[in-house]
């Protein structure tokens, strides 16, 4: 007998042993735990067993799906953009979605490089000196995002939520609540308006704001911007009929009758008054807003959520002038950096409470105003969270 023929006749005997002891120690050819797919979901949530990852300091998202995320530039032609004359009206935008498989994939960085070390420049400009450890922290970390994933394939589509930064911000400086919600099914678009700190543009450039932010918030210039990021959000709004037609991803997949918008500070302003003149938003939330030059003139009927701080405790009267479907929960002792990613990586000892309440209001809202989905954490304060001060709703 050949020695061929008699591996043959040993190989099944070969594999028996072999599979049992894999059953009961495992095998070092196992699969890394990247290599399967979000499709279906999971209870527990797709990253709570997923462990082939870099370092991130953000949270990890919750929700059954894997997410992916892609940057994308949109040009506005009918806008000459005074304070983006750089790009005139373009603007790039960072998509986080629900992926389907993933296979060999890693999550990629949380940010581009030049871009954050133009936020670091900048605030350097205005006397805040990040030190070293700081500054590896949020160049060298990585997000929980898939980089290009595909779309996962169920459901048939998906419902959409634009993010509105703040000054000096940039659109991933919300990434981690972004994540959350695309983990729990939506799709999300961050925007760079105007006042975005550094945008990095598919040819190379790296286009920077030349605005000072420290003019206040009835300056002239701060209040062109801020209806500036007003026109932004409403083109994306109407862009997004475009990407759900033709788009090789996204066609037939967007759920452009259920829009909704969040931003952190001058974004959850923005967010607020896009409810005001955009009847295709159909919900928003603000997380420790501020700089709205006329806050008298907001009053919409779309559901609204107001997650503050000291920072943001002005828009209680927002609140007090909606007539129903609205939210207000003041957190005790959140500070403004608390709502973004920003303490996450600066001071991550003294924010996960607030970020946590964040992201669960934030999934509950969203759930319930563009999903029809009840899960009752909007009923009232978490009971895990004493830092909850104030909760109101009617």
């Amino acid at each position: 007998m050949n020695r061929k023929v008699r591996f043959r006749r040993l190989l099944p005997l070969l594999r028996t042993p072999l599979a049992a002891i894999c059953l009961v120690t495992g095998c070092a050819t196992k699969m890394p735990d990247n290599t399967h797919s979000s499709e279906h979901g999971t209870a527990t949530g797709f990253y709570q067993g997923f462990t082939n990852h870099g370092d991130s300091p953000l949270p990890k998202p919750t929700g059954p799906f894997a997410v992916g995320r892609m940057d994308r530039l949109f040009t506005d032609s009918s806008r000459d953009i005074l304070y983006r004359s750089v790009t005139n009206g373009s603007m790039m935008t960072t998509i986080w979605y629900p992926a389907g498989e993933i296979v060999a994939r890693r999550p990629g960085p949380y940010a581009n490089l030049r871009e954050m070390m133009a936020w670091i420049e900048l605030f350097r400009k205005y006397g805040r000196n990040w030190n070293p450890s700081q500054i590896a922290r949020l160049t060298n970390s990585d997000s929980w995002s898939f980089p290009a994933a595909p779309l996962a394939s169920q459901p048939p589509n998906f419902p959409v939520v634009l993010y509105s930064h703040g000054s000096a911000g940039m659109p991933r400086d919300n990434t981690a609540s972004c994540e959350e919600l695309a983990s729990h099914g939506f799709v999300v678009v961050g925007v760079s308006h105007s006042g975005t700190v550094a945008s990095l543009f598919p040819d190379g450039t790296l286009a920077t704001s030349q605005v000072d932010f420290k003019l206040g918030d009835t300056n002239p210039i701060t209040i062109a911007i801020f209806r500036d990021k007003v026109r932004d959000l409403r083109f994306i709004v109407h862009q997004l009929d475009v990407l759900n037609a033709y788009d090789a991803m996204f066609a037939g997949r967007l759920d452009v009758k259920h829009i909704g918008v969040f931003g952190w500070s001058y974004g959850g302003a923005a967010a607020a008054e896009l409810c005001n003149v955009e009847p295709r938003c159909k919900a928003g939330a603000a997380l420790d807003p501020g700089g709205h030059p006329n806050l008298s003139q907001v009053q919409f009927r779309q559901p609204f959520m107001i997650l503050a701080g000291d920072h943001g405790a002005s828009y209680r009267q927002v609140f007090d002038r909606l007539s129903k479907r609205a939210y207000f929960v003041k957190i005790r002792g959140a500070g403004h950096d608390e709502f973004g990613d920003h303490a996450e990586f600066l001071h991550p000892a003294d924010t996960g409470h607030t970020q946590a309440i964040v992201r669960i209001y934030l999934v509950a809202f969203f759930n319930r105003y563009l999903k029809d989905q009840e899960d009752h954490r909007l009923d009232g304060p978490l009971p895990d969270h004493p830092e909850i001060e104030t909760f109101l709703m009617k």
